[in-house]
């Protein structure tokens, strides 16, 4: 449950919603409950968003590839998690409305032997197929502050009009603190833009 909310908070926005299986009642028709938790702020949007932009680069190229299966790989974030020994296996992913946790392990700490790819992502996939059948899910967003540029996998450079890469992946950033354009010959050299196409012209 613990690890479940805090991938909740990153859905949220950077808010954190404590955990609780009470549902408001706004009609007044219902006896009266508790009230439920305050929410908090945990970390900034823009935090949240860029931590949310690495685990959908998981479910993408990582360990949880494998969510392509359900049609799950382009909408969602998430991540993995096996314990020492391969005594445990976790997933967690979300889309911005919906967070699903899944443990799978042995009540007496015997090994399970499975990573979270193999034992916990199979049980995640469905459940969280069944679940976006219901309610589409919305879109990541970046908030304010916070850039999407291209970068070269390779070389860790900005991908730009005068330096371009065959292997291109959407990194997001704070504002100021995106890559400068530019590649030197290295870069050149291994991933040709338009520049490189004009030298080549000449040799």
């Amino acid at each position: 449950m613990e690890i479940t909310s805090a991938f909740a908070t990153l859905a949220n926005g950077g808010i954190r919603m404590a955990p609780t299986a009470l549902a408001a009642d706004f009609s007044a028709a219902g006896p009266p409950l508790a009230p439920l938790p305050a929410s908090s702020r945990a970390v900034s949007p823009e935090s949240a968003f860029m931590i949310t932009h690495l685990l959908r680069g998981v479910m993408r190229r990582g360990t949880g590839a494998g969510s392509a299966a359900w049609g799950l790989q382009e909408i969602t974030a998430g991540k993995t998690g096996t314990t020492d020994g391969l005594r445990d296996a976790w997933f967690v992913g979300y889309t911005p409305d919906l967070v699903v946790g899944v443990w799978v392990g042995l009540d007496d700490g015997t090994p399970l032997g499975l990573t979270g790819a193999q034992a916990a992502l199979p049980i995640w996939g469905p459940v969280m197929k069944a679940a976006i059948r219901q309610i589409s899910p919305g879109s990541f967003t970046p908030p304010p502050g916070v850039v999407i540029t291209g970068v070269d996998r390779a070389t860790g450079r900005r991908v730009s009009f005068w330096c371009g890469s065959d292997d291109v992946v959407q990194e997001a950033f704070r504002e100021g603190s995106v890559l400068s354009e530019g590649c030197d010959t290295t870069v050149r050299n291994r991933r040709p833009g338009l520049l490189g196409w004009i030298e080549n012209l000449f040799k």
